[in-house]
């Protein structure tokens, strides 16, 4: 079950595709002999997998029994011999050196095959079939997965888990006949059939919502079965739909969605406009919400669509999944659009800073409410990448001046022209992020991407170019930074940008649909959807995610917001790789580890885990001023720290003994900008302060933590014990960068049973100096922070939630639904 947080008042997919062509054909030769034994095993094999009588609720009108051929390992199959009258070819694939084979042998034609086989025995002359059965290896039945054609390990991992299958079917007449066979059989399952089809000229793809168990009767009852795969080419199903077809879609993605009639946080597109009477848009965004920076200007760009293109994917997600769910969406926020693009040429870029800040004023204006500024606009870097500008500035004092109401979520821009290429990796490592994505208080969005199935026939030899899990081709990267040493390390998370596809002699890549996400287009011209990709949609993504988790905990700060977030992240397994290469290649793990935070920040958000707490993840979050600094003649001085003491589920923790836990922590707070760029020395630092926190070490009492953290409670006789930094990821040098530091600790539980003890402290910024040259007093100037602490075991059964809670004074725990 999910609960909310426990406010504290005080997380390589390779194509498994094989072309058909023999090529070469080598066959594995066997003695005379050795031939009579071989066949006779197949005959009996094969007789033995056809029923005595077929089962009354058989379907189809020719019925059959579907074998699965595997042949010798080294060696391959002779398909066209396996694709005749008696028996249809419906799949083929390649693991490993084994070619395997799901093969049809319908009833009335089973002698036939099986007289093949006895010529084979006979070794008469004539036709014995050598090349066909001295390369099988054996026969058996064949089972459901022996029709699955996606990369093996994308099959599910229960036969009770539902999910969406493209089922391909045979087409076995001009009228299609399979198609209300496979839907008889689903009705009879209670399966459900998407409206969508796809009609190709040998089969018929329906797209059914199913689990393994309700699919695999289908093996036994109807013929036409040919191929399942998991769903990966929506986008390029729905974009070749026709406007009358399309419209149908965004009727049926209407009726499964509500829309919160008083919300208490938007998301304001900062772009080209929104099209508010595209009918998928409407019900979010009204025409009194949408400003632009030219009164003259229309309210949105009918010839640049980029920000309705926003706007769908900020509501829906990937309208490609969306679309397919039975599951209802509740859009629990409005949207905003501020049209900051003008008609012909290009701004300024020198006005974007007051762009940004016109359209967060206009929008306040006009409705109080938690806001998300998403910005997908960026632009090439005027001095050192990395350095603060005026725009980045801007930005930062705009989320530093809100008072926790304002969260900027920013592309991180996109490799454009002709750095475009197939050596994607060192295209992303020298493009680096673009500005205003250096901003210190806002998020900072990547792409990577899991999109490597390519599917569409158009591109059917082609092969995705950026593996599962790796950077999104195009996404741009802080490695060759030049401000590297000073600034945060950027992007902060990575969302979904899509794909590219490359050519099969290596010499192409381009777009293609299936590698794409979908979202909402101009529905002017008849088209409702439209594919969208790279840093702006993984912008939109993560703007969508903000707002959701905000619209649950609509007493958060923006710091925590933007803190839960990227709390939630995590690397996957490729992203981990390049770690383990860095130091395959003689880095210390610490630079192995800087390499992925600039190439993918905390790696990528999981909606589940921002938005909700479970038995055995448990995630407690403090929000609370802090006042960094106070004045001594006539300069400012630190002035405080705070230690805070969490409750505990110390007894569980204890029980588990060795068994792993994990502790994350996340502090999260914004900093006054100094822009000015005359040296970034002690005396004109970037930012307005700084804050870091600490952990007591096992067995470290309350007042030995304070003593080893701060000189001014160290007694006299004061012997400094020795720093456990063991059990940490990122450790204190990678952690401290920009306004956000995060870092988690694995070990024991029972060590972890005795480490609850977090000290906030101040390290000192531009406001330390002299309090003549400030036109504003600092000396008693609260600054927000939020901090957010997680706990993980990794047993389901145990509860680590309930102590804490009843600690807190939280006698029933309020459950929450998690969105999709």
């Amino acid at each position: 079950m999910d609960f909310k947080h426990i406010f504290l008042e005080n997380k390589r997919i390779e194509l498994g595709y094989s072309g058909s062509g023999r090529g070469n054909f080598k066959k594995f030769e066997r003695a005379i002999s050795e031939r009579v034994s071989h066949g006779t095993s197949l005959v009996n094999s094969i007789n033995s997998f056809f029923p005595e009588e077929r089962p009354v609720e058989y379907i189809s009108e020719a019925p059959g029994t579907y074998i699965e051929i595997l042949s010798v390992p080294g060696f391959e199959l002779a398909i066209e011999s396996l694709d005749t009258r008696e028996c249809k070819l419906c799949n083929l694939r390649v693991e490993g050196e084994q070619w395997r084979a799901t093969v049809l042998i319908f009833d009335d034609k089973r002698t036939v095959f099986t007289n093949k086989l006895q010529r084979y025995i006979g070794q008469a002359g004539g036709q014995t079939n050598d090349t066909l059965f001295d390369n099988i290896a054996e026969v058996r039945l064949a089972q459901l997965s022996d029709f699955w054609t996606s990369s093996p390990s994308r099959y599910p991992g229960s036969e009770d888990e539902v999910i969406w299958w493209e089922v391909w079917l045979r087409r076995i007449s001009l009228k299609r006949q399979e198609i209300e066979e496979f839907k008889e059989y689903c009705k009879n399952q209670n399966i459900t059939v998407s409206g969508g089809l796809l009609e190709f000229e040998f089969q018929s793809v329906l797209c059914v919502n199913a689990s393994a168990n309700q699919l695999k009767g289908s093996v036994a009852l109807i013929s036409c079965l040919v191929e399942l795969r998991r769903i990966v080419d929506t986008a390029n199903f729905l974009l070749s739909q026709q406007p009358i077809d399309q419209a149908e879609w965004a009727d049926l993605l209407l009726e499964k969605t509500s829309y919160i009639e008083t919300p208490t946080a938007s998301i304001l597109i900062f772009d080209s406009g929104v099209d508010y009477n595209h009918p998928l848009i409407s019900p979010s965004l009204q025409a009194s919400d949408c400003y632009k920076w030219n009164v003259d200007w229309p309210d949105y760009d009918s010839g640049n669509v980029h920000g309705t293109l926003q706007a769908g994917l900020s509501i829906y997600g990937d309208i490609a999944q969306a679309i397919l769910s039975d599951e209802a969406i509740s859009v629990t926020y409005q949207l905003e659009s501020c049209r900051v693009l003008p008609p012909l040429g290009v701004n300024e870029k020198e006005l974007y800073g007051s762009l940004t800040y016109y359209a967060v004023k206009e929008a306040e204006k006009n409705a109080k409410l938690n806001r998300v500024v998403s910005i997908a606009i960026t632009a090439d870097h005027d001095g050192i990448t990395g350095q603060p500008t005026s725009w980045s500035s801007e930005i930062d004092y705009l989320a530093f001046d809100a008072e926790g109401t304002r969260l900027f979520v920013i592309s991180g821009g996109n490799v454009r022209g002709d750095d475009v290429g197939i050596d994607y990796r060192e295209a992303t490592a020298k493009c680096s992020i673009e500005d205003p994505g250096q901003a210190w208080n806002a998020i900072t969005v990547g792409a990577y991407t899991q999109m490597t199935d390519v599917s569409e026939w158009t591109y059917k030899d082609w092969s995705a170019l950026s593996n599962a899990g790796d950077i999104s081709p195009t996404s741009r990267t802080s490695l060759e930074w030049g401000w590297r040493k000073e600034a945060p390390l950027k992007p902060d998370i990575v969302e979904e940008g899509g794909n590219l596809i490359i050519s099969p002699d290596k010499k192409h890549i381009t777009n293609a649909d299936c590698v794409s996400l979908v979202t909402t287009g101009d529905h002017t011209k008849g088209r409702f959807f439209i594919d969208h990709r790279e840093t702006s949609a993984a912008t939109a993504l993560t703007s969508r995610l903000a707002a959701n988790v905000w619209s649950q905990y609509p007493e958060y700060w923006s710091e925590t917001i933007r803190a839960l977030i990227i709390h939630s992240a995590s690397w996957t397994d490729a992203m981990w790789n390049y770690k383990d290469l860095a130091v395959a290649q003689g880095l210390l793990e610490s630079d192995a580890k800087e390499i992925v935070l600039r190439m993918f920040g905390h790696g990528v958000p999981s909606l589940d885990r921002a938005l909700a707490s479970k038995t055995n993840y448990l995630t407690m979050v403090v929000q609370d001023f802090i006042y960094p600094y106070k004045l001594k003649d006539g300069r400012l001085g630190l002035n405080e720290m705070h230690l805070i003491e969490l409750p505990w589920p110390q007894a569980e923790l204890l029980a588990l003994g060795n068994a792993k836990a994990k502790l994350r922590v996340t502090l999260s707070y914004y900093i006054e900008p100094n822009p000015g760029r005359r040296a970034y020395t002690k005396r004109f630092r970037y930012q307005s302060h700084g804050l870091r926190f600490k952990l007591n070490q096992k067995n470290e009492s309350s007042d030995d933590f304070v003593a080893r953290i701060n000189l001014s409670e160290r007694p006299d006789n004061y012997e400094a014990g020795g720093v456990d930094n063991s059990g940490w990821c990122l450790k204190e040098r990678l952690r401290t960068r920009g306004t956000i530091h995060q870092d988690t600790w694995e070990g024991s539980a029972s060590d972890l049973a005795l480490r609850n003890l977090i000290a906030v402290v101040p390290i000192a910024g531009w406001w330390s100096q002299s309090q003549k040259a400030l036109t504003e007093k600092r000396d008693q100037k609260p600054v927000a922070y939020s901090l957010v602490v997680s706990l993980e075991v990794d047993s389901s059964d145990v509860d680590i939630y309930s102590p804490v809670a009843v600690q807190v004074g939280i006698d029933n725990p309020i459950a929450i639904s998690v969105l999709t």
